[in-house]
């Protein structure tokens, strides 16, 4: 493991359209950075990308495993999944300035493109954070992916 889990601070955002299955996502990765890591922060972005660039606007929500505990019963995203708001820079310095050191991002094959962006960013300012993608798409069209959340429930 490349951080200390007690200096872990955790962002999960929901971009792209909306799927099956996404509450049930934020809720395991929310319950377990909390039970399996020791993780305590962590935060929801709201709106995909847009709430990474800017989370005074997007304004983050603190995940708890009382907050995620039923959202996998309900439809939709409580983070409101968000299209578009992609701007590299912008998110890193938003992170740098929230002391996340660690972000999620769920979504399909155009969210995972630019994850790649933002980690080339990151390397680039020699910013230390982990970009970590989660494949989802109704479509099952994540290139290296034989199954992307979503995509069985939707068919």
């Amino acid at each position: 493991i490349f951080w200390d889990p007690k200096e872990v601070k955790a962002a999960i955002a929901t971009c792209g359209g909306l799927c099956p299955g996404l509450n049930s996502i934020i809720r395991g990765v929310t319950n377990n950075l909390w039970f399996q890591y020791g993780v305590r922060d962590i935060y929801g972005m709201q709106a995909g990308y847009n709430g990474l660039a800017d989370p005074v606007t997007f304004e983050p929500i603190k995940l708890t495993p009382d907050y995620v505990g039923d959202i996998h019963m309900k439809g939709g995203s409580v983070l409101k999944a968000g299209r578009g708001g992609f701007d590299a820079e912008k998110i890193l310095d938003s992170m740098k300035k929230l002391g996340v050191n660690m972000v999620f991002l769920v979504g399909g094959d155009g969210t995972q493109f630019a994850g790649n962006l933002l980690y080339q960013a990151a390397l680039k300012r020699e910013q230390k954070i982990s970009i970590v993608g989660i494949p989802k798409s109704i479509d099952n069209d994540v290139v290296m992916f034989d199954k992307t959340f979503g995509f069985d429930s939707a068919v």
